[in-house]
């Protein structure tokens, strides 16, 4: 029976997110030396939308490395990508310890780029697997809110 080895890192008792390279749903993106779990949550966030075809990003999924929604209907994967194509922020804009089914994972907020009112998540594991764009958007007044701990991430550049 083969095992599987995973880095497990506790800080501030939060664990950090292990590589999961090889799943549909996990994360891709290698860690870092001394990287924050929340920091790593995002990287792979924005790489899992950037990947699944929700950025202006030309998507590196194919049929059978796409990563479904719960409620999507397309007639052809094909289809599929072209109604998420460039409906989300490259750039995440906040990110929140715990998720609607994990106090102890991360969701991970991104803008829609038609509607800056509105967003969605990618909610993940504590271990950064399990990744799922949610079907509902997110309340962008949570992101900051102490009490649902949100924090906005700055943007590059931003002072």
């Amino acid at each position: 029976m083969a095992r599987s080895r995973a880095s497990v890192l506790v800080l501030t008792g939060i664990l950090a997110c292990a590589p999961e390279a090889t799943r549909r749903y996990g994360c891709r993106v290698p860690s870092l030396d001394g990287e924050q779990p929340l920091a790593r949550a995002v990287r792979c966030a924005e790489e899992f939308v950037a990947r699944n075809g929700y950025t202006e990003q030309e998507p590196t999924v194919d049929s059978d490395d796409i990563a479904y929604e719960s409620l999507e209907v397309a007639e052809s994967f094909m289809a599929q990508l072209a109604e998420r194509l460039n409906t989300l922020e490259t750039r995440a804009i906040g990110v929140c310890v715990g998720t609607p089914r994990d106090s102890a994972g991360f969701t991970v907020v991104f803008r829609y780029r038609a509607d800056s009112t509105s967003a969605r998540a990618v909610t993940m594991s504590r271990h950064c697997d399990s990744l799922q764009v949610e079907h509902q958007d997110f309340r962008l007044a949570a992101v900051g809110e102490r009490e649902s701990r949100c924090m906005p991430i700055a943007s590059p550049g931003s002072t």
